[in-house]
């Protein structure tokens, strides 16, 4: 139940910045779920990229109705975009 209702939400790091937004959720070859999460300008960088992010590294923070993903702005910097992945 709970990937059904991320689609949308705000992703937050563990300093509360937000980094992007949950555009979609696909499955990975293991069949686990994985969220589909577009990340611009918080990260530093330039345009539009959409990394996968397990959803069991996602945690929901219930005070501010987002989630929270323990990367920091380096690694997600870093981190192939899914496009890249292909």
């Amino acid at each position: 139940m709970f990937q059904k209702r991320i689609g949308g939400m705000k992703i937050k790091n563990e300093q509360g910045i937000v980094i992007g937004k949950v555009e979609d959720l696909i499955t990975n070859r293991k069949g686990d779920p994985v969220a589909v999460i577009s990340v611009d300008r918080f990260t530093g960088g330039s345009g539009e990229k959409l990394i996968g992010v397990p959803v069991s590294d996602l945690e929901r923070d219930e005070m501010s109705g987002s989630l929270r993903y323990g990367a920091s702005l380096r690694e997600i910097r870093n981190q192939k975009s899914l496009s890249e992945d292909e």
